[in-house]
């Protein structure tokens, strides 16, 4: 969505800024899936999957999941989830 790399992808802090401008855009407290379309090719998928959980503990998002991940993120997501203690993708 621009040039800085805070403004795309898994970047934990543009993960977090967009879902604060989609709940004002919607006019609500919470979004009830939030889906990551496309990997972030530089991002850690264990600072995504932290920010994400951030969001599920604070209400902000039920369940998080994934549209267009290859199988092989699927499986590190999970085993990154798992052993961080992350949210799991749905």
């Amino acid at each position: 969505m621009g040039p800085d790399a805070n403004q795309r992808g898994g970047s934990p802090r543009w993960i977090k800024r967009a879902i604060e401008d989609s709940l004002r855009r919607l006019g609500t407290d919470y979004i009830d899936l939030y889906q990551m379309h496309r990997p972030g090719l530089r991002d850690d998928i264990d600072e995504t999957l932290s920010a994400l959980s951030d969001l599920v503990h604070s209400g902000k998002v039920r369940t998080i999941g994934s549209s267009m991940f290859p199988a092989q993120l699927i499986v590190d997501a999970q085993w990154a989830a798992k052993t961080g203690g992350h949210h799991p993708l749905s």
